[in-house]
């Protein structure tokens, strides 16, 4: 190999061990952020579970937890949307009382 090939070849493993590099700590904070997701997945389940009334909990886990859409909800619920909004709102307004040094 001649010196530019060798300047060409080294510059080539300089690149790619950056992009090795950068991909690591791609992942790394990739690995945080769904630890820290977890945390909080646990958390909100947690504080959901305190409320006494089954009806409630369903549609807070099924919103915060599962992510699911309203219509989703009360079509698995067996409820009108309006229904649902409101069961949700009701809910809501107890989760504050059940848990008030949540923001």
């Amino acid at each position: 190999l001649g010196m530019s090939d060798r300047v060409k070849s080294s510059n080539r493993e300089y690149q790619l061990e950056e992009k090795i590099d950068d991909i690591q700590k791609i992942e790394k904070e990739t690995r945080n952020m769904i630890k820290s997701m977890v945390k909080k997945r646990h958390k909100i389940i947690r504080e959901i579970q305190v409320m006494h009334n089954p009806k409630y909990i369903d549609i807070l886990f099924k919103k915060y937890v599962e992510y699911k859409k309203m219509d989703e909800i009360r079509t698995e619920m067996s409820i009108t949307y309006e229904s649902a909004k409101k069961l949700h709102q009701r809910a809501l307004k107890e989760f504050k009382k059940c848990t008030p040094n949540v923001p």
